[in-house]
């Protein structure tokens, strides 16, 4: 449950990759060279921080914000 709260992150991953698409001879258009945009490697590294650390972190308020479904 706790990795909803890193959504926002991979939004922001996503929308950085996407405006770099827009760019002019731009590293999407070579994937191979996508570890050479900095603000990218950045989000990502903080993105994967995030996950990891929500990953062992416990927290019982999600419950109540976002309730099971029922089966």
């Amino acid at each position: 449950m706790e990795l909803i709260l890193a959504f926002p992150l991979v939004a922001w991953l996503m929308a950085i990759y996407f405006s770099l698409a827009f760019r002019e001879e731009s590293a999407v258009q070579n994937p191979e060279k996508l570890y050479r945009e900095r603000g990218l490697m950045a989000v990502l590294a903080l993105c994967i921080a995030a996950f990891v650390l929500l990953l062992f972190v416990d927290m019982p308020w999600i419950g109540s914000v976002f309730p099971k479904s029922q089966p």
